[in-house]
């Protein structure tokens, strides 16, 4: 009997049918207890007031006309594992890349550290002390931190290639025989509030 119901659990989620399609199916009583045990299942360290806020939301997102859910089926299987694993083809990528974790994700970090040791730019792997899978709402001042000093370890590279940006831009006037034409000044820079930094022409 067992194997049944999770048979039939697992061809429903093939089919499409999601947590949400039972919240509007359990209409506004069954459905905001349903919404509830959900909420309560994966925020169990968030406060009750913020808890209670979260089954408001939950609830009346999922009661809404389905959109997004939609492709919850095609991207994942039965179980929350993913249909063409992003994993296997993360070595192809062409940027520097973060990972973030919580410190009690059911997402494993250490394999995230397996993939960094494939890949051929600067990767980190970051695990938020006292957050679940939801790291940016269960500590949001260590998740705030970890975004802040990613973006300004990257700063320095992007500004490089904005400069080498204006380089290009400014060669290729010369060599379409356009009128070559005057990058803005610092001072014009700062009124338009461009985040360039001072670089040679």
């Amino acid at each position: 009997m067992r194997r049944f119901l999770f048979w039939m659990l697992f061809r429903l989620w093939d089919l499409g049918f999601t947590p949400q399609y039972l919240v509007r199916l359990g209409g506004t009583s069954l459905g905001r207890v349903l919404a509830r045990k959900i909420i309560e299942s994966r925020f169990q360290m968030q406060s009750q007031s913020a808890r209670e806020a979260l089954v408001d939301y939950f609830y009346h997102i999922s009661a809404a006309d389905a959109a997004g859910e939609h492709s919850l089926s095609t991207i994942l299987q039965s179980g929350a594992y993913a249909r063409d694993p992003l994993c296997d083809r993360m070595d192809a990528l062409k940027v520097p890349t973060v990972f973030l974790y919580g410190e009690l994700d059911w997402m494993n970090y250490r394999y995230a550290k397996s993939i960094c040791e494939r890949m051929s730019v600067p990767t980190s792997v970051h695990v938020v002390e006292g957050a679940g899978h939801h790291l940016y709402f269960d500590n949001v001042n260590a998740f705030t931190q970890v975004i802040l000093k990613t973006c300004r370890s990257s700063a320095g590279a992007h500004d490089a290639v904005v400069c080498e940006e204006k380089r290009k831009v400014s060669l290729s006037y010369s060599q379409n025989e356009y009128d070559e034409q005057e990058l803005p000044s610092t001072s014009q820079k700062d009124q338009l509030g461009a985040p360039f930094p001072a670089c040679g022409p």
